[in-house]
């Protein structure tokens, strides 16, 4: 009887110590994990699971740091293994859900921020979260519902505005946008980026000089930020103020000297007030650092054919089609500069390019029936003339009589 006794004393304070053991290597693992020695925390945590297989505490904190380097396969297996032991761990829904983030799986991580949700209906992280991937996955509709449940929980939640802002603001709803961003202002978010977007939305619903009033503070916040000069450019321009719209555009040149669309905007500025040389030393410009960007080429092209520069425009032409050989304008602005320059065959070619891309336009069939005349070739003349007036070229209709009728045709 007495080994009996003796035997569970023994086993009493074994577990006594064991466990003591556990909760030391815990607790020591937490330490390093607060002094971001984290390899360290893991090994500790680590050592902890081996002697208590299914302390929750140890997986959590494991998984807390494998997080932190970066190691999202282990953190997953450790935040699963919580889930294991406590089905309804909302802290383990909510990092699996981050960890899912980081990994693009969207899909998942709604899964678990649902999951919080069904738990806790009031846990207002979550509704933020699966907004954003909601957002992600292009269902704006789905995220406008989460952070407004946000809102309906805390009224004063300034990230439910602010978001949520974002969201009308992608379906154009930008009254909407912008009541939601002046609220995230009212609360308390007074930086950067919501007086950026906030000013975007009064660009977009004409109040420039509102919009004009958010850039500067914008700007104030991040004096060397390139796209803010930009849009306070493109705000000034539209009232008028073209000086302040180049001092713009220069700004955003000098923070960033390889900010094509700076270059771009001002180009277009600088033609609209038929500065044609620097207009054309900005698109000039613009394609040394984007070489695709197509319309560079085509409004330099423009410009050059004002200046009678047509060796010039026609390149410009041949690069815009190569970046762009579904553009049916491009052919006919080519087709056009052809036939200026005598290039009969070359405009037939670049009109019937119009024809087989869009049948319907009937500036082409006018404009390659005239080049056919141009070299006498009347095959199809008649047909292209025809078609040109089923399509609205009334003017059609007595170039058919001079060319068409078996006099006429006779006569020429």
């Amino acid at each position: 009887m007495k080994k009996i006794i003796y035997f569970f004393i023994f086993l009493f304070f074994f577990n006594c110590s064991y466990s003591q053991n556990v909760r030391e290597l815990i607790n020591i693992g937490i330490e390093q994990y607060k002094k971001k020695n984290f390899p360290e925390a893991i090994e500790f945590f680590t050592k902890s699971i081996n002697l208590e297989p299914f302390n929750l505490k140890s997986y959590f904190y494991r998984g807390l740091s494998n997080v932190e380097l970066k190691d999202y396969k282990l953190a997953l297996f450790d935040f699963n293994k919580v889930l294991e032991i406590d089905p309804k761990n909302v802290k383990a829904f909510k990092y699996r859900g981050l960890i899912k983030d980081e990994l693009e799986d969207f899909h998942g991580a709604i899964q678990d921020y649902t999951k919080i949700i069904d738990i806790d209906p009031n846990f207002i992280e979550a509704y933020n979260s699966r907004g954003l991937d909601r957002e992600e996955l292009k269902d704006t509709l789905g995220a406008i519902a989460d952070y407004t449940k946000v809102i309906e929980i805390d009224g004063k939640n300034v990230q439910g505005y602010f978001f949520r802002g974002i969201c009308y603001e992608n379906i154009n709803k930008n009254e909407d946008a912008l009541q939601d961003y002046d609220k995230a202002i009212e609360l308390g978010l007074n930086n950067f980026t919501n007086y950026l977007l906030r000013g975007n939305v009064k660009r977009k619903l004409n109040k420039n000089i509102e919009a004009i009033a958010d850039y500067n503070k914008a700007a104030e916040l991040k004096p060397d930020t390139t796209i803010t000069y930009l849009f306070r450019a493109i705000c000034k321009k539209e009232i008028n103020d073209f000086v302040g719209a180049i001092n713009d555009f220069n700004n955003a040149i000098r923070i960033d000297p390889k900010s094509w669309e700076a270059y771009y905007y001002r180009a277009k500025l600088t033609a609209d007030s038929k500065y044609y040389n620097s207009a054309i030393a900005d698109y000039t410009r613009v394609i040394e650092i984007n070489s695709k960007k197509a319309d560079a080429f085509e409004n330099r092209a423009v410009i050059e054919i004002q200046l009678k520069q047509f060796k010039n425009a026609l390149y410009d032409w041949n690069r815009a089609i190569e970046l762009n050989p579904s553009n049916a304008d491009y052919y006919f602005q080519r087709g056009n500069l052809k036939l200026k320059l005598e290039d009969f065959f070359g405009a037939i070619a670049d009109f019937s390019s119009i024809i087989e891309l869009e049948p319907k336009f009937a500036d082409a069939y006018y404009l390659r029936a005239l080049s056919r005349i141009k070299l006498d070739n009347k095959a199809n003349v008649c047909s292209d003339f025809s078609a040109a007036e089923e399509l609205g070229i009334s003017v059609s209709k007595n170039l058919i009589k001079k060319y068409c009728h078996k006099d006429a045709i006779a006569k020429n």
